[in-house]
């Protein structure tokens, strides 16, 4: 019995994975598409993502780096409505190789902090023109927010 047991073939069969890879085609903002073989169980979508970044400027035959795709980690992949979680597969998204599968490309857009830190500057000259009315009251603000108004665009970068 454990003779046979031994014979079998494992879950991860050879024909298993031939019928777990698919074509997957992937949907950029500026307009390009590409398709690229995915296995739906083994690649997770931070290697989906490094593949993509690794096909920039070789898709057309170029080998210069002025073409379409992102840099893997400024870029996030959306299915059905849903970000892609990067430890995740495919599979995990209920994706299957029957029909036709298109994933979109995103670029992450960093900021949000400029507003935020141009109020605690006003906020400082504010307190600096003001301090002659409250007689320097307000000046103590200043070493408070000093610090927020250093770090924070270093925290949003």
């Amino acid at each position: 019995m454990a003779v046979i047991a031994q014979q079998r073939r494992p879950c991860g069969s050879l024909l298993q994975q031939k019928t777990d890879e698919c074509s997957v085609f992937f949907n950029f903002v500026h307009g390009k598409t590409l398709c690229m073989m995915v296995n739906l169980h083994t690649d997770d979508i931070k290697s989906i993502k490094k593949r993509l970044a690794e096909l920039d400027g070789k898709s057309d035959g170029r080998t210069t780096r002025t073409s379409f795709v992102l840099a893997s980690r400024d870029m996030f992949l959306v299915w059905n409505g849903k970000p892609l979680e990067e430890d995740c597969t495919l599979a995990d998204y209920n994706i299957t190789s029957k029909g036709h599968t298109t994933i979109f490309c995103h670029q992450r857009q960093p900021g949000g902090c400029f507003a935020v830190s141009f109020s605690i500057f006003m906020v400082i000259v504010a307190a600096v023109l003001g301090s002659s009315v409250t007689c320097g009251a307000s000046l103590i603000l200043v070493p408070l927010l000093l610090p927020l108004l250093v770090i924070l665009p270093f925290c949003c970068l």
